[in-house]
Protein backbone atom coordinates (compact mmCIF):
# COMPACT_ATOMS: atom_id res chain seq x y z
CA UNK A 1 0.00 0.00 0.00
CA UNK A 2 2.83 2.39 0.85
CA UNK A 3 4.53 1.66 -2.47
CA UNK A 4 1.30 2.37 -4.32
CA UNK A 5 1.14 5.78 -2.61
CA UNK A 6 4.74 6.55 -3.59
CA UNK A 7 4.26 5.52 -7.21
CA UNK A 8 1.44 8.02 -7.68
CA UNK A 9 3.42 11.00 -6.35
CA UNK A 10 5.26 13.38 -8.64
CA UNK A 11 8.72 13.74 -7.12
CA UNK A 12 10.20 17.23 -7.39
CA UNK A 13 13.74 17.26 -8.70
CA UNK A 14 16.11 20.10 -7.81
CA UNK A 15 15.33 23.08 -10.01
CA UNK A 16 17.83 25.58 -8.66
CA UNK A 17 15.06 27.51 -6.92
CA UNK A 18 15.73 28.66 -3.38
CA UNK A 19 14.05 26.38 -0.86
CA UNK A 20 11.68 27.84 1.72
CA UNK A 21 13.27 28.77 5.07
CA UNK A 22 13.76 25.95 7.55
CA UNK A 23 11.43 26.20 10.55
CA UNK A 24 12.25 25.39 14.17
CA UNK A 25 9.84 23.33 16.28
CA UNK A 26 8.83 26.61 17.97
CA UNK A 27 7.81 28.08 14.62
CA UNK A 28 10.66 30.53 13.92
CA UNK A 29 12.76 30.38 10.77
CA UNK A 30 16.39 29.25 11.05
CA UNK A 31 19.09 31.29 9.31
CA UNK A 32 20.53 29.83 6.14
CA UNK A 33 23.53 27.57 6.84
CA UNK A 34 26.72 28.79 5.20
CA UNK A 35 28.67 26.30 3.11
CA UNK A 36 31.78 24.82 4.72
CA UNK A 37 30.57 24.07 8.22
CA UNK A 38 29.08 26.00 11.07
CA UNK A 39 27.62 29.47 10.59
CA UNK A 40 30.28 32.14 10.24
CA UNK A 41 33.19 29.66 10.18
CA UNK A 42 36.39 29.98 8.19
CA UNK A 43 38.16 26.81 7.02
CA UNK A 44 41.92 26.66 6.65
CA UNK A 45 43.34 26.23 3.19
CA UNK A 46 45.82 24.79 2.99
CA UNK A 47 45.52 22.90 6.28
CA UNK A 48 48.84 23.20 8.14
CA UNK A 49 50.58 21.95 11.27
CA UNK A 50 53.48 23.80 12.84
CA UNK A 51 56.10 23.82 15.57
CA UNK A 52 55.58 25.17 19.07
CA UNK A 53 56.93 28.61 18.10
CA UNK A 54 54.58 28.99 15.14
CA UNK A 55 51.39 31.00 15.42
CA UNK A 56 48.16 28.97 15.62
CA UNK A 57 44.77 29.79 14.14
CA UNK A 58 43.27 29.96 10.67
CA UNK A 59 45.70 29.71 7.76
CA UNK A 60 47.43 30.92 5.67
CA UNK A 61 50.72 31.04 7.51
CA UNK A 62 49.43 29.56 10.75
CA UNK A 63 49.14 26.08 12.21
CA UNK A 64 45.47 25.07 12.38
CA UNK A 65 44.30 24.56 15.96
CA UNK A 66 40.94 22.97 15.14
CA UNK A 67 42.05 19.81 13.33
CA UNK A 68 39.79 16.77 13.04
CA UNK A 69 40.55 13.38 11.50
CA UNK A 70 38.12 12.15 8.85
CA UNK A 71 39.42 8.59 9.18
CA UNK A 72 38.83 7.98 12.92
CA UNK A 73 36.51 11.01 13.47
CA UNK A 74 38.45 12.29 16.50
CA UNK A 75 39.85 15.73 17.20
CA UNK A 76 43.60 16.13 16.80
CA UNK A 77 45.49 16.97 19.99
CA UNK A 78 48.75 18.95 20.11
CA UNK A 79 51.68 18.85 22.52
CA UNK A 80 54.27 21.67 22.48
CA UNK A 81 58.04 21.23 22.73
CA UNK A 82 58.00 17.45 22.34
CA UNK A 83 58.47 14.94 19.51
CA UNK A 84 56.98 11.48 19.12
CA UNK A 85 59.39 8.63 19.83
CA UNK A 86 60.29 6.38 16.88
CA UNK A 87 58.56 3.46 18.67
CA UNK A 88 55.09 5.00 18.30
CA UNK A 89 52.68 2.85 16.35
CA UNK A 90 49.00 2.68 15.47
CA UNK A 91 48.04 0.51 18.45
CA UNK A 92 49.76 2.90 20.89
CA UNK A 93 47.55 5.79 19.76
CA UNK A 94 44.49 3.58 19.38
CA UNK A 95 44.82 2.48 23.02
CA UNK A 96 45.98 5.68 24.72
CA UNK A 97 44.46 8.63 22.81
CA UNK A 98 43.51 11.16 24.35
CA UNK A 99 45.16 10.32 27.72
CA UNK A 100 48.09 12.77 27.86
CA UNK A 101 49.69 10.97 30.82
CA UNK A 102 49.86 7.68 28.88
CA UNK A 103 50.86 9.36 25.60
CA UNK A 104 53.70 11.06 27.48
CA UNK A 105 55.48 7.68 27.66
CA UNK A 106 56.41 8.01 23.96
CA UNK A 107 57.29 11.71 23.92
CA UNK A 108 60.78 13.15 24.08
CA UNK A 109 61.77 16.77 24.74
CA UNK A 110 62.23 18.73 21.52
CA UNK A 111 62.14 22.52 21.97
CA UNK A 112 60.43 24.21 19.03
CA UNK A 113 58.61 21.06 17.93
CA UNK A 114 54.93 20.24 18.30
CA UNK A 115 53.51 16.73 18.26
CA UNK A 116 50.02 16.11 16.91
CA UNK A 117 47.88 12.97 17.19
CA UNK A 118 44.42 11.58 16.71
CA UNK A 119 43.45 7.97 17.37
CA UNK A 120 44.93 6.68 14.10
CA UNK A 121 47.67 9.10 12.93
CA UNK A 122 50.48 11.18 14.39
CA UNK A 123 53.12 13.66 13.27
CA UNK A 124 55.77 15.93 14.76
CA UNK A 125 56.32 19.34 13.17
CA UNK A 126 59.12 21.87 13.63
CA UNK A 127 57.77 24.53 11.25
CA UNK A 128 54.62 25.35 9.30
CA UNK A 129 53.92 22.43 6.95
CA UNK A 130 50.94 21.86 4.68
CA UNK A 131 49.17 18.53 5.10
CA UNK A 132 48.50 18.65 1.35
CA UNK A 133 51.89 17.02 0.83
CA UNK A 134 50.96 14.10 3.11
CA UNK A 135 47.86 12.48 1.56
CA UNK A 136 47.76 9.68 4.15
CA UNK A 137 46.97 12.32 6.79
CA UNK A 138 43.21 12.64 6.75
CA UNK A 139 43.07 15.77 8.91
CA UNK A 140 40.81 18.67 8.05
CA UNK A 141 40.07 22.04 9.59
CA UNK A 142 36.82 21.94 11.54
CA UNK A 143 36.39 25.73 11.25
CA UNK A 144 37.40 28.91 13.01
CA UNK A 145 35.31 31.78 14.34
CA UNK A 146 35.67 34.95 12.28
CA UNK A 147 37.75 36.57 15.08
CA UNK A 148 40.37 33.77 14.67
CA UNK A 149 40.62 34.29 10.91
CA UNK A 150 43.43 36.27 9.30
CA UNK A 151 42.63 39.84 8.19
Amino acid sequence: ELLDDLEGDDWDLPTGKKSPPRVTPGGGALPEAKPGGERGSHKCFPVCVGGSRDEQGASPGRACNTLRCTKCDFSVIRFADVAWDAECDYMFFRNFYPDAAKLNARMKKAPGSASYACQCSWVTATEIESLKTTPEMRWVCSGHKPADSPP
